[in-house]
């Protein structure tokens, strides 16, 4: 796998025995899907046990995929994930703030601004 993208999606869900740990974070029953794809769309990795609290990035870090991700076993694959997942070197997230040196000084980017002149 040279590159892909992954994904966490809440599944609607009836309520089970330990009901509050099933509400997402929007505030309804589910459980956290993680899917992660190749650039050919194909699946490499569906994981869907977690209920609907659980951290995308806790999910991530608890898989095989992320496993084999930090052990080495995909070093050179790439995922794209949102902000909610910490930068690694296999792992690109997007920068929040970009701020860069102009004339000695920091200058943070708006988001509609792709360059600047300084």
């Amino acid at each position: 796998m040279s590159s892909g993208w992954y994904s966490n999606t809440n599944s609607g869900t009836s309520v089970a025995p330990n009901e509050y740990a099933y509400v997402c974070r929007k505030g309804y029953h589910a459980i956290n899907v993680q899917a992660v794809s190749d650039t050919n769309l194909q699946f490499l990795n569906i994981v869907v046990k977690w209920p609907g609290s659980t951290h995308d990035s806790f999910i991530l870090s608890e898989s095989n995929i992320g496993a084999h991700f930090e052990n080495g076993v995909l070093a050179e694959g790439r995922l794209l994930g949102d902000s909610g997942y910490a930068l690694k070197s296999w792992n690109l997230t997007p920068v929040i703030h970009p701020t860069i040196k102009c004339g000695g000084r920091s200058v943070q980017l708006l988001p509609q601004q792709r360059t600047l002149c300084c």
